[in-house]
Protein backbone atom coordinates (compact mmCIF):
# COMPACT_ATOMS: atom_id res chain seq x y z
CA UNK A 1 0.00 0.00 0.00
CA UNK A 2 2.84 2.25 0.64
CA UNK A 3 4.22 2.13 -2.76
CA UNK A 4 0.66 2.48 -4.66
CA UNK A 5 0.88 5.79 -2.31
CA UNK A 6 4.29 7.04 -3.55
CA UNK A 7 3.29 6.07 -6.92
CA UNK A 8 -0.36 8.10 -7.05
CA UNK A 9 2.02 10.84 -5.13
CA UNK A 10 4.85 10.86 -7.75
CA UNK A 11 1.68 10.79 -10.59
CA UNK A 12 0.33 14.22 -8.88
CA UNK A 13 3.16 15.89 -9.07
CA UNK A 14 3.98 14.78 -12.90
CA UNK A 15 0.56 15.78 -13.69
CA UNK A 16 1.27 18.83 -11.85
CA UNK A 17 4.39 19.68 -12.77
CA UNK A 18 2.98 18.98 -16.38
CA UNK A 19 0.90 21.29 -16.25
CA UNK A 20 3.19 24.23 -15.10
CA UNK A 21 5.18 23.57 -17.71
CA UNK A 22 2.61 23.89 -20.47
CA UNK A 23 1.43 27.27 -18.92
CA UNK A 24 5.08 28.74 -18.59
CA UNK A 25 5.49 27.30 -22.59
CA UNK A 26 1.91 28.85 -23.39
CA UNK A 27 2.83 31.99 -21.46
CA UNK A 28 5.77 32.62 -23.58
CA UNK A 29 4.89 31.95 -26.52
CA UNK A 30 1.66 34.34 -26.21
CA UNK A 31 4.29 36.80 -24.73
CA UNK A 32 6.74 36.68 -28.09
CA UNK A 33 3.41 36.72 -30.36
CA UNK A 34 1.68 39.45 -28.92
CA UNK A 35 4.91 41.40 -30.12
CA UNK A 36 4.17 40.55 -33.72
CA UNK A 37 -0.20 41.28 -33.65
CA UNK A 38 -1.84 43.16 -30.84
CA UNK A 39 -5.17 40.66 -30.91
CA UNK A 40 -2.36 37.70 -30.44
CA UNK A 41 -5.06 35.31 -29.73
CA UNK A 42 -8.11 34.10 -31.96
CA UNK A 43 -6.50 36.23 -34.64
CA UNK A 44 -2.96 34.69 -34.81
CA UNK A 45 -4.45 31.47 -33.93
CA UNK A 46 -6.69 31.46 -36.76
CA UNK A 47 -4.05 33.17 -39.37
CA UNK A 48 -1.41 30.00 -38.71
CA UNK A 49 -4.20 27.77 -38.84
CA UNK A 50 -5.48 28.87 -42.40
CA UNK A 51 -1.31 28.67 -43.27
CA UNK A 52 -1.54 25.11 -41.71
CA UNK A 53 -4.80 24.46 -43.94
CA UNK A 54 -4.98 26.48 -46.61
CA UNK A 55 -8.81 26.28 -47.93
CA UNK A 56 -9.96 25.62 -44.45
CA UNK A 57 -13.78 26.75 -44.05
CA UNK A 58 -15.02 28.88 -41.67
CA UNK A 59 -17.10 26.72 -39.75
CA UNK A 60 -13.91 24.12 -39.50
CA UNK A 61 -11.89 27.44 -38.59
CA UNK A 62 -14.64 28.09 -35.74
CA UNK A 63 -14.56 24.67 -34.41
CA UNK A 64 -10.91 24.67 -33.89
CA UNK A 65 -10.57 28.20 -32.61
CA UNK A 66 -13.82 27.42 -29.87
CA UNK A 67 -15.68 30.11 -31.15
CA UNK A 68 -18.86 30.88 -31.67
CA UNK A 69 -20.32 31.16 -35.48
CA UNK A 70 -20.92 34.76 -35.48
CA UNK A 71 -17.36 35.52 -33.57
CA UNK A 72 -15.29 33.70 -36.21
CA UNK A 73 -17.13 35.90 -38.75
CA UNK A 74 -16.05 38.89 -37.31
CA UNK A 75 -12.60 37.40 -36.86
CA UNK A 76 -12.27 37.11 -40.64
CA UNK A 77 -14.38 39.67 -41.58
CA UNK A 78 -11.51 42.06 -39.72
CA UNK A 79 -8.38 40.01 -40.72
CA UNK A 80 -9.87 40.61 -44.31
CA UNK A 81 -9.76 43.83 -43.72
CA UNK A 82 -6.59 43.91 -42.27
CA UNK A 83 -5.32 42.38 -45.75
CA UNK A 84 -4.48 39.27 -44.24
CA UNK A 85 -6.99 36.52 -45.01
CA UNK A 86 -8.97 36.18 -48.23
CA UNK A 87 -12.44 34.90 -48.30
CA UNK A 88 -12.88 32.38 -51.68
CA UNK A 89 -15.56 30.77 -53.20
CA UNK A 90 -15.20 27.03 -52.95
CA UNK A 91 -14.68 25.49 -56.29
CA UNK A 92 -16.91 22.46 -55.53
CA UNK A 93 -19.66 24.20 -53.60
CA UNK A 94 -20.30 27.86 -54.39
CA UNK A 95 -22.04 28.26 -51.27
CA UNK A 96 -18.71 27.47 -49.25
CA UNK A 97 -16.26 29.89 -48.59
CA UNK A 98 -12.72 28.90 -48.30
CA UNK A 99 -10.03 31.02 -46.06
CA UNK A 100 -6.40 31.81 -47.77
CA UNK A 101 -3.90 34.32 -46.47
CA UNK A 102 -2.89 37.26 -48.55
CA UNK A 103 0.87 37.69 -48.87
CA UNK A 104 0.71 40.33 -45.91
CA UNK A 105 -1.22 37.45 -43.76
CA UNK A 106 1.76 34.78 -44.80
CA UNK A 107 4.74 37.32 -43.86
CA UNK A 108 3.50 38.22 -40.34
CA UNK A 109 2.65 34.44 -40.05
CA UNK A 110 6.41 33.62 -40.36
CA UNK A 111 7.47 36.03 -38.15
CA UNK A 112 5.14 34.78 -35.48
CA UNK A 113 6.34 31.49 -36.04
CA UNK A 114 9.65 32.79 -36.19
CA UNK A 115 9.16 34.20 -32.42
CA UNK A 116 7.05 31.32 -30.92
CA UNK A 117 10.25 29.05 -32.58
CA UNK A 118 12.60 31.74 -30.44
CA UNK A 119 10.73 31.20 -27.11
CA UNK A 120 10.52 27.46 -27.19
CA UNK A 121 14.08 27.01 -28.02
CA UNK A 122 15.03 29.30 -24.95
CA UNK A 123 13.07 27.10 -22.98
CA UNK A 124 14.67 23.99 -24.06
CA UNK A 125 18.41 25.41 -24.39
CA UNK A 126 19.51 23.82 -21.06
CA UNK A 127 18.20 19.94 -22.07
CA UNK A 128 21.40 17.52 -23.44
CA UNK A 129 21.01 16.53 -26.65
CA UNK A 130 19.58 13.27 -25.06
CA UNK A 131 17.34 14.62 -22.73
CA UNK A 132 15.67 16.33 -25.70
CA UNK A 133 15.25 13.36 -27.46
CA UNK A 134 13.17 11.97 -24.89
CA UNK A 135 11.44 14.85 -24.62
CA UNK A 136 10.57 14.76 -28.38
CA UNK A 137 9.48 10.86 -27.65
CA UNK A 138 6.90 11.43 -24.79
CA UNK A 139 5.81 14.93 -26.51
CA UNK A 140 5.23 12.68 -29.74
CA UNK A 141 3.22 10.27 -27.39
CA UNK A 142 1.22 13.05 -25.46
CA UNK A 143 0.14 14.82 -28.73
CA UNK A 144 -1.07 11.70 -30.50
CA UNK A 145 -3.29 10.75 -27.47
CA UNK A 146 -4.66 13.86 -27.09
CA UNK A 147 -6.05 13.91 -31.35
CA UNK A 148 -8.82 12.88 -30.72
CA UNK A 149 -10.83 14.10 -33.26
CA UNK A 150 -10.01 15.83 -36.42
CA UNK A 151 -11.03 19.35 -34.91
CA UNK A 152 -9.17 18.38 -31.75
CA UNK A 153 -5.93 17.70 -33.93
CA UNK A 154 -6.15 21.13 -35.19
CA UNK A 155 -6.81 22.75 -32.26
CA UNK A 156 -3.79 21.70 -31.24
CA UNK A 157 -1.88 22.42 -34.48
CA UNK A 158 -3.46 26.04 -34.11
CA UNK A 159 -0.15 28.04 -33.70
CA UNK A 160 2.34 25.05 -35.31
CA UNK A 161 4.68 25.80 -37.88
CA UNK A 162 3.80 23.16 -40.20
CA UNK A 163 7.36 23.74 -42.52
CA UNK A 164 9.19 22.81 -39.21
CA UNK A 165 7.32 19.48 -38.18
CA UNK A 166 8.76 16.28 -39.10
CA UNK A 167 6.56 13.28 -38.65
CA UNK A 168 4.43 15.26 -36.96
CA UNK A 169 2.12 12.47 -34.04
CA UNK A 170 -0.75 14.85 -34.93
CA UNK A 171 -0.78 15.04 -38.49
CA UNK A 172 -0.68 11.11 -38.39
CA UNK A 173 -3.63 10.79 -35.98
CA UNK A 174 -5.36 13.10 -37.82
CA UNK A 175 -4.65 11.28 -41.01
CA UNK A 176 -5.93 8.13 -38.96
CA UNK A 177 -9.42 9.82 -38.01
CA UNK A 178 -12.59 9.09 -39.98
Amino acid sequence: MHDAYNLGMENTNLANVVGALALALTDSVDQSVKRMIDDAGPAAEAMCLVRHAPGIPIEQLRRALGMSHPGAVRLVERLEKQGLILRERCSVDRRAVELKLTQEGEALVSKMHQARLLALEEAIASLSSKDRLHLCRISNQILFSLAKTKDSALTICRLCDETNCLNCPVSKRYSELT
